[in-house]
């Protein structure tokens, strides 16, 4: 009844009633396609001036509550967790438009630091809340002192200066543009235990959202669409990268392979910003895994130090021993069993114990060289030095050892062969006064069977030798050290070993 007709379009009208009187205050066109009632953002016009001394409005009617969204074409209600969700839900799509976040007014200055003033003369700080998220261990080298990690470095703040608009619960909803993010102050850290000082990007690897934290304010009526109004002072910026970084890290390796190690990742803000900001310890996560090829993740934590004002993340690593047990001390103590093993050799054999224990020194001192390449050069003697002297004076010992028992066998075989001659040289004197026969004190003459190139002639005649002697008694001397070399050095060998685990493992469970 209420609709005028003109020119075969339809009209909504606004009437004004005075009495018994109606008269006609404006009109919009009506588009049924769309919609069949009067609500939504429409052109009207006025028969005279009205707001503002303007004929022509843009007026939006709706029937929407607050937490919903009113379509511009037909006047449907959308929730507003719905609003600019990167989907269109409403026919026209109007609530994909005008979906900015952030909005700057004329005296947001990018440049400057968002310094809280809460008198003349005094200025707060910007808290930058720091979390680390470590991905993984790329790598770990002991000879260049670095520690390689993939890592995610979020920071938080809160910038007053900044208004937001229709914000989600869910924050990755509130994800910034690159213009936005172009347009925003973002601090800026430096990594400060790397070659080359490293900082933190503002790059398109950047994901900055904004975190929620108070309820709606509604705009305005004069605005013509529902919009969420949030402050910047009670809402978080949260900007995420990725970064690949080879941090400078200091091995001790004193205590090797016992040692436990301590690298850290340090940051603190570029230049004179911590004058305008402070880093604020959040959290540290760890995603990787804890078992690493040579090492393992001991601990880790995140602390504010507060000599410089930097955030450092101490990431801490044990050794695992199973495999230095494996390719050096289970080794190493198989040859100081075998060197040990020849003190039950026949004294025939002198010539065999001299060279097993020679080549069990060549073995040892090759895998000394080894290690000794694989790991930092150091100044200080380190742990696994002292194990390879240890093993190495084994067989050291056990050749000078049966060197001076040979010796001594064979010194008294020669003195045994004189005392004869000297007690058959008196029977002879008393059977004939009258004859008289020199003393013979020349040296006996060595068997040339004993260099003989015959090597069964030559092993015959060292068996003869060594029997002989054997028969002739043995010297207490030679008892003595034939003694020490079977029960008294393995006794102090073994002592030394095991008081040598037990310091390495008391600082290994440190």
């Amino acid at each position: 009844e209420n609709l005028d007709v003109k020119g075969g379009k339809k009209f909504w009208q606004i009437l004004e009633g005075k009495g018994n009187k109606t008269s006609v205050l404006g009109q919009a066109e009506m588009i049924p396609t769309v919609s069949s009632l009067a609500s939504g953002l429409k052109t009207w016009n006025f028969e005279k001036p009205i707001c503002s001394d303007k004929e022509e409005l843009l007026l939006e009617f709706s029937t929407c509550n607050d937490d919903e969204f009113t379509c511009k074409s037909d006047g449907a209600c959308v929730d507003m967790e719905t609003r600019c969700d990167k989907f269109p839900n409403c026919a026209d799509f109007s609530d994909e438009e005008n979906c900015n976040t952030v909005v700057l007014d004329d005296t947001y200055i990018q440049d400057f630091a968002p310094l809280e003033r809460l008198n003349e003369t005094v200025y707060k700080r910007t808290d930058i809340f720091v979390t680390v998220d470590i991905v993984s261990i790329l790598d770990i080298s002991e000879k260049n002192e670095v520690l390689e990690a993939k890592f995610v470095l979020t920071l938080k703040w809160k910038d007053f200066r900044i208004i937001f608009h229709n914000l989600k619960e869910k924050t990755s909803m509130n994800t910034l543009t690159k213009t936005e993010r172009s347009s925003i102050w973002v601090p800026t850290l430096v990594f400060i235990n790397t070659k080359d000082n490293q900082v933190s990007q503002s790059d398109d690897s950047v994901f900055t959202e904004v975190e929620k934290h108070e309820n709606a304010t509604i705009n305005s009526f004069e605005e013509n669409e529902n919009i969420h109004v949030f402050q910047g002072k009670r809402n978080n910026f949260v900007m995420k990268r990725t970064y690949s970084v080879k941090w400078i890290c200091s091995f001790n390796m004193m205590w090797y392979p016992f040692d436990t190690q301590s690298c850290t990742m340090e940051f603190r803000p570029e230049g004179n910003l911590d004058a305008n900001i402070k880093l604020v310890v959040e959290s540290l996560v760890y995603q990787g895994p804890t078992d690493l090829t040579q090492y393992f993740i001991k601990t880790r934590n995140m602390v504010f130090r507060e000599t410089d004002e930097s955030v450092v993340v101490v990431v801490t690593l044990g050794r695992r021993l199973i495999g230095v047990i494996l390719t050096v001390f289970l080794p190493t103590n198989v040859m100081v069993i075998m060197s040990q093993a020849t003190n039950y050799f026949k004294p025939f054999f002198f010539e065999a114990v001299i060279t097993v224990n020679l080549t069990i020194i060549l073995v040892i001192c090759t895998m000394f060289l080894a290690i000794s390449q694989s790991l930092p050069t150091t100044s200080y003697m380190k742990m696994i030095d002292l194990w390879f002297i240890l093993v190495l004076l084994v067989p050291f010992i056990f050749v000078l050892i049966h060197t001076y028992m040979d010796m001594l066998r064979n010194y008294e075989h020669r003195k045994d062969k004189k005392n004869d001659e000297k007690n058959a040289e008196k029977i002879e004197r008393k059977a004939s006064i009258l004859s008289v026969t020199p003393v013979n004190t020349v040296e006996p003459k060595l068997n040339a069977d004993f260099v003989s190139i015959n090597e069964e002639t030559q092993n015959n005649a060292l068996k003869k030798h060594y029997e002989e002697m054997e028969a002739n008694g043995k010297d207490i001397k030679v008892e003595r050290i034939v003694k020490l070399t079977k029960v008294y050095i393995p006794i102090i060998i073994y002592l030394s070993m095991v008081f040598y685990w037990m310091v390495g493992m008391a600082k290994y469970y440190q």
